[in-house]
């Protein structure tokens, strides 16, 4: 079986994306297990290379759903990063010719304002990632470490030195897994530069250390606004590049901004 998939990138974060608004191609897709779909395209030896797989679906409740898996094969509830690629895809793709996008999710239904240059270029994609959830800041063998939940669920720790210079493929994993923690969790290693900008680097349940992750930069964010008195908008530099984030205190919605790109298209046999 020939399928047609696309590559994209929000601020290094990589996903293949499969547009299944088609009913048709949707019968196809669903004849696979979609997770094994996943481990097999994203390996980044014998596949395409990603950190993950996404599904472009239709929604009864909102103008399209997102699917998303991780290079794991596991099911992610929520994807910043891969969601802003998603309005790049139907808008430019004119598949959904808006510029106010709502995507249903398993973490809720997302809404994505899309920044357009010269009719049909997607410049930047803002996200609507909801209402953050912090919880008390917990200790395991002496870190900090603080919860929230951006849809999927995080840790943050705020390392005492650059996050380049930090052993997160060591602690990463580590942390993920850890019997403490109700879930298996992503891991933000996160350093305050300024009043208005921070530096991280993402351990991501599933994919492992990755460039960038969306909902990781706004619970790092989240946190630091709360427990540092950071600005309400701020920069959050991660290996992939930089995004915008942007949160007015409790009770309020958390915005993502930043690029997403085409890398390529490609057909492969399944």
């Amino acid at each position: 079986m020939n399928l047609n998939l696309t590559k994209m990138q929000g601020t290094g974060n990589d996903y293949i994306f499969a547009n299944l608004l088609d009913v048709g191609d949707s019968e196809i897709f669903d004849e696979m297990n979609w997770s094994q779909m996943a481990i097999r395209l994203s390996d980044r030896h014998f596949g395409i290379g990603s950190d993950g797989l996404i599904f472009i679906c239709p929604s009864d409740i909102a103008d399209c759903r997102m699917r998303m898996f991780n290079a794991d094969g596991s099911e992610g509830a929520m994807c910043g990063n891969g969601i802003r690629c998603l309005g790049k895809y139907v808008y430019e793709r004119s598949l959904i010719k808006k510029t106010v996008i709502c995507v249903e999710t398993m973490a809720g239904i997302r809404t994505l304002y899309l920044d357009i240059e010269n009719e049909n270029h997607v410049r930047f994609v803002s996200v609507d990632m909801g209402i953050p959830i912090i919880l008390p800041t917990i200790e395991i063998n002496s870190f900090l470490l603080t919860p929230v939940s951006i849809g999927n669920p995080h840790v943050v720790y705020f390392v005492p030195n650059q996050p380049s210079e930090y052993p997160v493929e060591k602690w990463g994993p580590f942390l993920e897994c850890h019997s403490r923690l109700k879930e298996r969790s992503n891991v933000e290693f996160v350093q305050v530069v300024s009043q208005d900008r921070l530096r991280l680097r993402i351990w991501e349940r599933g994919s492992g250390e990755t460039l960038s992750c969306g909902t990781g930069a706004c619970a790092a964010v989240v946190c630091a606004i709360q427990q540092k008195g950071l600005e309400n908008k701020v920069l959050a530099e991660v290996p992939g590049g930089t995004l915008t984030i942007s949160w007015n205190g409790n009770g309020e919605a958390v915005f993502l901004s930043g690029p997403a790109e085409f890398v390529f298209d490609v057909t492969v046999h399944m």
